[in-house]
C-alpha cells in the first residue's frame, strides 16, 4: 500500500488541507509519526477513532484521563481524534469557582473534562451521579441549570434537575 499524501489524507477525513497541516503541526506529527509509534495515516487516526467510539458507545461518559489510561492513548491523542471529528465526540468542562454550591458540584468538576458521544442520553444520570445534592427549592434548580446548561444544553440541565429530586409544576420552567 502506498503512502497517501497530505491532500489525500485531508480528503478521507473531510478536512481542509489547512486544517491538517495545523494539526499535523501541533501534534508534531510531521515526519510521520505520532508518540507512542502511531504513523499519521488516516486508518490508523480511523482506527483510534473507532477505538474511542467503541469505549464511549460501551461505558457511556467518562473521564477523559480515564479514556487515556484505558486506551493507551496520550493526551495529544485524544485531543487531536476530538479535533477530527467533532460531529462524533464531545468533551465537557465543568469548572466551579466561588458557587454557593461549589461543594455539591465538585465531584463533576473533578472528574472534567468529559468525554462522551454527541447527544449521549447517558450524559444525564452521569452528572446527576456527580453532583452531590437533592434539589428542593425552585431557586437550587435555577442555579443547577445555570451551572450546566452551557455544556449539556437547557433540556439535559433541566433533566439532570428532575433527576436530583426536583418537581417542576407543569411545563412552566422546562426548555427554557
Amino acid at each position: 500500500m502506498r503512502e497517501l499524501t497530505k491532500r489525500e489524507i485531508a480528503e478521507n477525513l473531510g478536512i481542509s488541507l489547512t486544517t491538517l497541516r495545523y494539526w499535523m503541526k501541533k501534534l508534531n506529527l510531521e515526519g510521520g509519526k505520532v508518540e507512542r509509534g502511531y504513523r499519521a495515516s488516516p486508518e490508523n487516526w480511523m482506527g483510534l477513532r473507532n477505538r474511542l467510539y467503541r469505549l464511549l458507545e460501551r461505558n457511556g461518559p467518562m473521564s477523559k484521563r480515564e479514556a487515556m489510561k484505558t486506551l493507551g492513548l496520550s493526551s495529544g491523542q485524544i485531543e487531536f481524534i476530538l479535533a477530527m471529528f467533532p460531529e462524533i465526540f464531545q468533551k465537557l468542562n465543568f469548572t466551579v469557582r466561588g458557587r454557593k454550591y461549589s461543594k455539591e458540584f465538585y465531584g463533576l468538576s473533578r472528574a472534567s473534562p468529559i468525554l462522551t458521544l454527541g447527544d449521549d442520553p447517558r450524559i444525564v444520570d452521569f452528572a446527576a451521579s456527580k453532583i452531590q445534592m437533592k434539589i428542593k427549592t425552585p431557586y437550587e434548580a435555577k442555579s443547577v441549570i445555570h451551572f450546566l446548561k452551557y455544556q449539556l444544553g437547557s433540556r439535559q440541565a433541566h433533566a439532570v434537575v428532575k433527576k436530583l429530586g426536583y418537581q417542576y409544576k407543569g411545563n412552566a420552567h422546562q426548555g427554557r
